[in-house]
């Protein structure tokens, strides 16, 4: 016996993951993409000669065969430093570990991926032209006439050869691994829940399942019916029946957050001492308040000694009830 809340419920809970496995698989594409667009990078280095003295592309992957060893430019900071490099006719500068550098014998070739250089970067090498050709006469607007308007950057990544595509694909495959993940278990335990009570009680589902069928209401927008004998919780990952009888205490119970209202849940204490969450609202506030009233006095009809709302009192009769 089935019942159409919990067969729609289902279906909401396979496209939920359905959705969540497409936006996985844009978020791998992307990735893809990505991998695909570096390998071509890799595969296409270009002289940075050939690239262009004017050319400010960043993260494009050149090279330069230099004539000369690396002179470093800057002091080491982490092992890392800014070098001047030289073939025949330019100059260059060039972003490399030092334990690296200081293996590289000429002619050699050095690769890496554009960037944009930093100011002081700049003013330390038109400094130490300055230095080296004893002319004060270089100045800080001179340098992309020496240089150029990138440097070779050797400390990168296969991330760094396309960060767009990279950037975008680990974001959405992590979202769309998270939400899959988050709503496989939650139609698992959702299903799992039906069964263990379909298993230990049959009876009892078929009465529950029956009730369901003709409900006095059913309120949507919280997943939760009123029937004859039961308030029954369709919540996200748990189905959850309890019997009138059974209830001692049922109440509002706020989340916050910094202040803010996060979460309003309608709880119910049993007779075990048990809380259960039978509501999640975590939007519509004032929606959830009106059904939250509403059911607490359809509740109180079916039993008259439920306690309703969060008070101290309440909070200690019901402690009372459970015998603490």
């Amino acid at each position: 016996m089935e019942n159409e809340l919990i067969i729609k419920k289902n279906k909401k809970g396979k496209l939920h993951i359905i959705i969540s496995a497409i936006i996985l698989l844009i978020g791998l594409t992307f990735i893809g993409f990505g991998v695909m667009n570096a390998n071509d990078k890799k595969n296409n280095a270009q002289n940075i000669v050939e690239f262009g003295w004017n050319n400010s592309t960043t993260d494009e992957l050149v090279y330069l065969d230099i004539t000369y060893e690396p002179v470093q430019l800057t002091e080491e900071i982490d092992g890392e430093a800014y070098y001047i490099l030289l073939d025949n006719d330019y100059y260059y500068i060039a972003y490399m570990k030092i334990d690296k550098a200081k293996k590289i014998k000429a002619p050699a070739r050095v690769t890496g991926i554009t960037a944009t250089p930093e100011t002081d970067v700049k003013r330390i090498a038109i400094e130490t032209m300055n230095d080296v050709f004893e002319d004060d006469n270089i100045l800080l607007s001179d340098y992309e006439e020496i240089f150029g308007m990138v440097y070779i950057d050797t400390i990168y990544s296969f991330y760094d050869l396309s960060p767009f595509a990279f950037t975008i694909g680990i974001f959405v495959s992590i979202s769309g691994a998270i939400a899959l993940a988050i709503n496989l278990a939650n139609n698992s335990k959702f299903n799992k829940s039906i069964k263990d009570i379909k298993d230990l009680n049959p009876s009892l589902y078929e009465r529950i399942i029956n009730e369901m069928n003709n409900p006095n209401k059913y309120y949507k927008e919280i997943n939760l019916v009123v029937t004859n004998n039961y308030l029954i919780s369709l919540n996200s990952n748990k189905f959850e029946a309890l019997d009138y009888q059974d209830m001692i205490w049922i109440y509002k119970y706020e989340y916050r957050y910094n202040g803010a209202r996060t979460n309003e849940n309608l709880k119910v204490q049993t007779k075990d001492g048990i809380i259960h969450d039978m509501a999640i609202a975590n939007g519509s506030f004032k929606k959830a308040d009106d059904y939250y009233q509403e059911i607490m006095q359809k509740v109180h009809e079916k039993n008259g000694k439920v306690l309703l709302g969060y008070t101290q009192d309440n909070v200690n009769l019901a402690n009372s009830m459970i015998g603490k």
